[in-house]
Parts: C-alpha cells; structure tokens; sequence
C-alpha cells in the first residue's frame, strides 16, 4: 500500500528540517579520540600522574625494603604492604581521574568559545561507540580545533613558566 500523499509530503517537510540545509544551521564535528590523543594539555597531565605514579611506587619499594629487613612475620609484611598498595592505587585512581576531568574542562571550554566565534549550532563528538555513524568529512573539525586548542595551550603554558 502506497503512503497518501498528505503524509509523503510530511515526512519530506520533517527531513527537510532536520537536514544542514535549514537556513543558519552550522554543524561539524570532532573526532574525540584523536583530539584527546593529540592534545598538549592531554601528555602534559599524562607525565604528571606517571611522576607522581612513581613517587608512590618508590615510596612503596621503601617500604617493602624497611619491613623487609625488621623483624616482623612475613605474613604481617604482605598485609602492610598490600594494604599500603591498595591505598596508593586508589589514590592514583582519583588523581588520574581528577586529570581527565581536567582535560575534559579545558576541551570543553575551548569547544564553547569555537562553536561561538564561529557561529556553530551544534559540535558533535565523533567516537569510537558510534555515537556518530556518518558525517560527512567536510563536517570534521578535528584538525582546526586541534591547532587551535594546542596553540591557546601552548601560550598559557609559555606565559606561565
């Protein structure tokens, strides 16, 4: 059974709103992976946690030397040292954390002020979920954005030194 043509021409009316070509409707994207990947700020906060990571893991191994060499039960030895890694992977877990969150504010805001000077309505996160299917690649702003971003980094970090 053919469709009326009343409801044809509805559902032409309803694509044509929701495609790009609606008067003023600016959209694109980013490959969030890669944005991410590529970032300055992203190996600048990397190389933070990994210090930070192997102050622990010396801290650890002083341990581990110190209950080594007293007098204690071998037993009570792994317990010590077991609890104090435990503590110390949680607290790398919330640094790391607290590093990405970071990140994601500064991508983030980056993408507010771009959207705004450049009069988009909408920026898409492409990823590897497939939250986008298709997009087409004239609609990718990864790399721009990416120039743009480090740039505005690498100057508050410059100024900063």
């Amino acid at each position: 059974m053919l469709a009326s043509p009343k409801y044809l021409l509805l559902a032409l009316v309803g694509l044509a709103a929701c495609t790009n070509s609606s008067p003023g409707l600016t959209i694109g994207y980013i490959n969030t992976p890669k944005l991410m990947q590529q970032y300055h700020g992203t190996l600048t906060q990397r190389q933070r946690v990994a210090a930070q990571a192997q102050v622990w893991q010396r801290s650890l191994d002083s341990l581990t030397t110190k209950l080594t060499a007293a007098s204690r039960p071998a037993s009570e030895q792994q317990e010590q040292v077991a609890r104090y890694r435990t503590v110390l992977q949680q607290k790398l877990q919330a640094t790391s954390q607290r590093a990405d969150q970071q990140l994601l504010t500064e991508v983030n805001g980056y993408l507010k002020k771009y959207g705004a000077a450049h009069h988009y309505d909408f920026i898409f996160g492409a990823n590897d979920t497939g939250n986008i299917v298709f997009a087409a690649d004239s609609r990718d702003l990864t790399a721009e954005v990416l120039t743009g971003l480090n740039q505005e980094y690498d100057t508050a970090h410059k100024a900063g030194r």
